[in-house]
């Protein structure tokens, strides 16, 4: 079942280049609110096609809507936060303690015990992934200032914990009953996206997404593909697998999209790419592989 976390990271790792080119058109909160709408009502008609159970407990959906919060809107903020005080480079360094957090939660939480060999396997996994990180070229990073004050880095570990008590969350849904992993994204999506909307809707920092749209259709095309591949496709994903799969191992795998958008920044956008990501990228399977062990 590993499948599954790792297709959710190729999701993950596709997503961005689409948002990025959507953000500079509408706007990071036109962005972040219509990424869940059209991901809610993509999600609704996907489960009506394919005939899906939409019932709930309502502890079940009390935890999906806890989640979606958490994760998907405080935690994306805080991330994007962090992006603007530190940079990508050392956001994406900050997000790499969440399989930390998930592996703390996972063990008082739900006992759960992933031995030695999986515990290694993790730890191999984020250092390959912080090694990639580290000689990836951020030009926002590296025209920060050689010192950079620690209190801005606290808003990347809020975004990797709010990351993990999101994923926590949904683990917890699954201890209630079984559930359709496509109808529950759709119920945690749903929840997000109505609380966004009126938030940015009571500031006045969001507009009529017909009107938006009707001017730049490439905007649309952007946003949709990577609301496919970013909130439908890889949050059911990743969803689904952690019925299966220990919290702490499957968000040590949902962090290696970075490995993913190496060969996808080299063979489509052209970017060069050094000796040191390849060895990270190495220890990254090599820490990947230990979990298979597991």
């Amino acid at each position: 079942m590993l499948f599954l976390p790792l297709f959710t990271s190729l999701c993950w790792a596709l997503t961005p280049y689409f948002f990025t080119e959507a953000e500079k058109k509408i706007g990071i909160n036109q962005l972040n609110a219509d990424r869940l709408l059209f991901a809610a009502i993509m999600l609704f008609f996907i489960a009506l096609f394919l005939g899906l159970d939409f019932s709930v407990s309502l502890l079940q959906y009390l935890f999906l809507v806890i989640s979606g919060i958490i994760g998907l809107v405080c935690g994306d903020y805080f991330l994007f936060l962090s992006f603007r005080k530190i940079g990508p480079r050392y956001s994406s360094v900050m997000m790499s303690s969440a399989p930390i957090f998930s592996f703390i939660g996972g063990v008082f939480l739900f006992d759960e015990n992933i031995g030695i060999i999986g515990f290694i396997g993790i730890i191999t996994t984020i250092s390959g992934i912080i090694i990639v990180v580290s000689n990836v070229k951020d030009s926002s990073s590296q025209n920060l200032k050689n010192h950079i004050a620690i209190n801005k880095f606290i808003f990347g570990i809020i975004a990797a914990l709010g990351q993990s008590i999101g994923i926590l969350c949904i683990k917890q849904v699954y201890s209630y009953g079984a559930l359709s992993g496509i109808s529950a994204t759709f119920f945690r999506i749903s929840a997000s996206a109505i609380i966004l909307l009126l938030f940015l809707s009571l500031l006045g920092k969001y507009k009529n997404p017909v009107k938006v749209y009707k001017k730049d259709k490439i905007a649309l095309k952007y946003v949709l593909l990577g609301t496919l591949f970013g909130p439908v496709l890889g949050v059911s994903s990743s969803i689904i697998s952690l019925e299966y799969i220990p919290v702490s191992i499957a968000q040590t795998l949902f962090s290696t999209s970075i490995i993913f958008m190496l060969p996808i920044s080299h063979f489509i956008m052209k970017d060069k790419v050094n000796s040191k990501s390849i060895i990270g990228v190495i220890v990254a399977v090599m820490g990947i592989v230990l979990l298979t062990m597991f």
